[in-house]
């Protein structure tokens, strides 16, 4: 688990302020825990036609979502701009991500 931790890390200094694109593969870092988005293949808890999402404290496999564009007229590559609709696949278990009413 440490050289998936060192490999993040590198990772994250090799990429430090490079724009965000469409098909890039990111991770959602929960600033006040410190813990990443994570995707599970069970059910939610509320929603049960739904998968389960949590926090995690180390990096794994189902920690990276790629960005996809809403809209078809944005393409993989381009510069992902201020107030463009996004949608999140989780690259692991490929399954989009979206917020429920609960």
């Amino acid at each position: 688990m440490e050289d998936e931790e060192d490999t993040n890390l590198k990772t994250v200094e090799r990429r430090r302020g490079e724009f965000v694109t469409y098909g890039s593969e990111i991770q959602i870092l929960h600033v006040d825990s410190e813990s990443y988005l994570c995707a599970k293949k069970t059910c939610a808890d509320l929603e049960k036609t739904c998968n389960k999402v949590e926090l995690l404290n180390k990096p794994s496999q189902a920690i990276y979502f790629k960005i996809l564009p809403r809209y078809k007229y944005r393409q993989e590559g381009d510069k992902i701009k201020y107030g463009d609709q996004i949608i999140f696949l989780n690259v692991k278990i490929n399954l989009y991500l979206h917020v429920g009413d609960h």
